[in-house]
């Protein structure tokens, strides 16, 4: 290639438009954005909405959920897990300890969160479990979305 050809690429590449890098998100907006739709699946989670719960994963079969070491793969394998869990009659607390958001970029966050739960079962027993959960968030047609649910329980200590 001559030198000529390269100054002509370069002149006709200076021509071109750029387009600009898109605007950093704001943390903060991120943040409550998150934060409004991690209150939207816990309350479903707590009322056994699995239809408001769907709604808040990412579509397809990509989406994960890692529960006490096993993976689910697929929002409609998540979703019949979800559905088929009929021990629980009704959550009698849960609460929330210091939850995280971790912004990734525009358009990905992750929400971390320990919690604290008395569960009433259907033998009539209750149960007191602790755990962490995790959800990776992806901004998808700009919804927040699930891609990815990780959860932990054990025995609630004292």
């Amino acid at each position: 290639m001559t030198l000529r050809a390269v100054f002509a690429g370069l002149a006709v590449a200076a021509c071109v438009p750029q387009s600009s890098p898109p605007p950093a998100a704001d943390p903060a907006v991120v943040a409550a954005e998150i934060a409004a739709q991690f209150d939207t699946l816990s309350v479903a989670v707590i009322r056994h909405d699995w239809d408001q719960v769907e709604a808040t994963f990412a579509d397809g079969d990509d989406v994960t959920l890692a529960m006490d070491g096993v993976l689910t793969v697929g929002r409609s394998a998540i979703m019949a897990g979800f559905r088929a869990d009929s021990s629980i009659l009704a959550y009698l607390e849960y609460r929330w300890e210091d939850p995280r958001i971790r912004l990734l970029g525009a358009n990905a966050a992750v929400h971390s969160t320990g919690f604290r739960e008395r569960l009433a079962m259907r033998s009539g027993d209750t149960v007191a479990i602790q755990g962490t959960w995790t959800n990776a968030f992806q901004r998808i047609d700009g919804r927040w979305r699930i891609v990815h649910m990780a959860a932990s329980h054990r025995p609630a200590s004292p």
